[in-house]
C-alpha cells in the first residue's frame, strides 16, 4: 500500500474574522436604517442609488424600490445639479464633505433645504459614497423671515416721522433715522457717534444725565421722559423746541442699548397758546358784555319805572278824569308791556351781575316753607286762569335756611312760572320739600306739561335759547328763566337738576347744601 499524505489548514482565524466581519456589517446595516439622520449610499461617478435609510425615504416621499439603482438625476433630487458637481469635486479631492448646504426634490415637488455630510466608502469596483443629510428647512425658512422681519422693521424705524434715536451705555448715538434727521437738522453721518448732549440745550443736560442714570439702575424697562414738565430738544441751527419723549433699554450681545422716541410737538403747543389766547380774549369780551350790562342797572330801570309810574297814574286816574275811556286802555297796556320790559330787564341784568361777579347774597335765616308758599300764591291766580293746579307736598313746620330771600324768591318763580306756561290745560304743577340724609334741603318742581328730550336740558339752560318746538313757539319767553335759577341756586353753593320726557313732563330738583340748613 502506498502512503497517504494530509496537508491541513487551520482557518479558525479566518473564520472568525469572516464572522466578526458578518456582525460588523449587520451592525453598519442597523446603525444605517436606524440612523436619524437622512443617509443614503450611491455610485461616486453615476449617482445611482445603492441604499437609503428609512429617515431618506420618509422626508423624499419616494417608495424604496423607485429609487433603488436610479440615479440622482433621473430622479431629479438635487434642485440644482450644479451643487451636486460641486460637492462631488470636493469629496473627491479631500476625501470627504461636511456641512455643504443644498436643496432637495422631494416626489411631491417640495423644495427643502439640508446640510450634507458625506465620505468615501472603500467598496471593490465603482467608488461609492455616504451622504447624511439634516434638514434644515424649518430653520431657513425662518431665518428668511427673519430677515425679512428686519428688513421691514429697518425700514419702518428709517422713515418713521418719529425721531428714533439709539445711544450705548457712553451716551453715544450709534442710530439716528429720517425723523431724527428732520427735526433736529443733522445728518445721519455728521451725529453718529456723538454725545446725545448735542441735542439737548445746555441748562438741560445736567437733568438730561441724572434721569438716564436713574433709569440705567431702575428695573422698569421703559419710561417717559419729562413727568414732571416739559422737555427741550436742540436743532443744529441752535433753535429750541418743546418735545415729547419715551425711552427704552435693551441687552443685545452682551451690550446695553437705550433706544429714544421723541416727537416735535411745537405745532401742538403754538396751538395751544392760540387757543389759550383766544379763550382769554373771548372771556374778556363776555366779562366787558357782563359788566356793561351790570353797570346799566340804573341807566335802563329809571326811564322804565317812569314810564310805569306815569302810565299808572293816568290808568288810575290821579289828576282827574282822562276824558276818552280809551286813554285809560292803553294807559293801562303801557303799564302792562312796561311791567313785562321790567321783568325781562331785571333778569338780564340779574344774570349779567352775577356773570361779572357782582352779584352777592344779603344773606338771613328764611323759612324755605314760607318762601316756597308764599311764590306758590303768587302764581296761583296765573294758573288757575290757565286751568292748571298746584300742589305743594313734604314737610310741616318751617324748614329754616340761611340764603338771600329775594334771590330764593327770584329762584321759585322763575321755575314754578316755567311749569304753568309749559303745562297744558287740565294738567297739575307739584311742589315738594324734604331734607335729605346729607342735610340738604331739597326742592322739586315737577309739571305734567308738554317735556323736552333729555338732550336738549343742556340747551335749557343757555342763557337766551329757547329750543325749537311747535308748542314751545306758541310760548313767549326770554329763555333766561331756567339759566337765572340754576345761577342762584349756585351761588348758595347749592345744584340744579332736571329730568325731562318729551310729552311727559319736566321735574326741576335744587338742592341746597347741608350747611346752610339751620337747626
Amino acid at each position: 500500500g502506498g502512503d497517504i499524505i494530509s496537508v491541513h489548514q487551520d482557518i479558525t482565524e479566518l473564520k472568525r474574522r469572516e464572522a466578526e466581519l458578518r456582525r460588523s456589517e449587520a451592525r453598519f446595516a442597523l446603525a444605517f436604517q436606524i440612523s436619524p439622520g437622512m443617509t443614503a449610499i450611491s455610485e461616486l461617478a453615476t449617482g445611482r442609488y445603492v441604499a437609503v435609510n428609512d429617515r431618506w425615504i420618509e422626508i423624499m416621499g419616494y417608495p424604496r424600490d423607485v429609487v433603488i439603482g436610479r440615479t440622482a438625476a433621473e430622479l431629479k433630487v438635487w434642485s440644482d445639479p450644479v451643487d451636486r458637481a460641486r460637492a462631488i469635486a470636493t469629496l473627491q479631492r479631500e476625501g470627504r464633505l461636511r456641512n455643504y448646504e443644498a436643496q432637495y426634490r422631494t416626489a411631491g415637488g417640495e423644495l427643502r433645504d439640508f446640510v450634507l455630510s458625506a465620505e468615501l466608502l472603500p467598496v471593490e469596483g465603482a467608488a461609492q459614497m455616504l451622504i447624511v443629510g439634516d434638514d434644515i428647512t424649518v430653520r431657513k425658512r425662518a431665518e428668511a423671515e427673519l430677515r425679512r422681519s428686519e428688513a421691514r422693521f429697518a425700514g419702518i424705524l428709517k422713515i418713521s416721522p418719529e425721531a428714533i434715536i439709539v445711544v450705548d451705555d457712553q451716551q453715544l448715538i450709534t442710530l439716528f433715522n429720517d425723523g431724527a434727521e428732520a427735526i433736529f437738522g443733522y445728518a445721519a453721518g455728521e451725529i453718529l457717534g456723538s454725545p446725545i448732549d448735542v441735542l439737548i440745550p445746555q441748562q438741560a443736560r445736567a437733568a438730561h444725565g441724572q434721569h438716564m442714570r436713574s433709569f440705567a439702575k431702575a428695573p422698569e424697562s421703559s419710561r417717559t421722559i419729562g413727568d414732571r414738565g416739559e422737555i427741550l430738544g436742540l436743532r443744529k441751527d441752535g433753535s429750541e423746541f418743546p418735545a415729547e419723549a419715551s425711552i427704552s433699554k435693551l441687552e443685545v450681545g452682551g451690550e446695553r442699548l437705550f433706544t429714544i422716541l421723541l416727537h416735535d410737538i411745537s405745532n401742538r403747543k403754538q396751538a395751544e397758546m392760540a387757543l389759550l389766547a383766544a379763550k382769554e380774549e373771548a372771556e374778556l369780551a363776555n366779562r366787558a358784555k357782563s359788566e356793561f350790562l351790570a353797570n346799566m342797572s340804573h341807566e335802563l330801570r329809571t326811564p322804565l319805572n317812569a314810564i310805569l309810574g306815569f302810565s299808572q297814574v293816568i290808568r288810575n286816574e290821579v289828576l282827574g278824569p282822562a276824558g276818552n275811556a280809551k286813554y285809560v286802555e292803553y294807559a293801562n297796556d303801557i303799564h302792562g308791556s312796561g311791567e313785562h320790559l321790567l321783568e325781562i330787564i331785571s333778569d338780564i341784568l340779574d344774570l349779567a351781575k352775577i356773570d361779572a361777579g357782582h352779584d352777592r347774597l344779603d344773606e338771613e335765616t328764611v323759612d324755605l316753607a314760607e318762601v316756597i308758599q308764599s311764590c306758590v300764591r303768587l302764581i296761583q291766580e296765573r294758573a288757575e286762569a290757565a286751568g292748571i293746579m298746584v300742589r305743594t307736598h313734604g314737610r310741616n313746620g318751617p324748614t329754616l335756611l340761611r340764603g338771600d330771600r329775594r334771590k330764593l324768591k327770584q329762584i321759585f318763580i322763575n321755575l314754578l312760572s316755567n311749569a304753568v306756561k309749559f303745562t297744558e290745560s287740565g294738567g297739575a304743577v307739584d311742589v315738594g320739600l324734604t331734607c335729605d340724609l346729607a342735610g340738604c334741603a331739597v326742592v322739586s318742581v315737577a309739571d305734567t306739561g308738554i317735556g323736552m328730550d333729555p338732550a336738549d336740558i343742556p340747551k335749557a339752560l343757555e342763557a337766551f335759547t329757547r329750543i325749537e318746538g311747535t308748542l314751545t313757539r306758541q310760548r313767549e319767553g326770554t329763555g333766561l328763566g331756567l339759566p337765572l335759577a340754576k345761577s342762584l341756586v349756585e351761588l348758595h353753593g347749592g345744584w340744579l337738576d332736571i329730568e325731562s320726557t318729551l310729552g311727559h313732563g319736566t321735574c326741576v330738583t335744587v338742592r341746597f347744601p347741608g350747611g346752610r340748613t339751620v337747626g
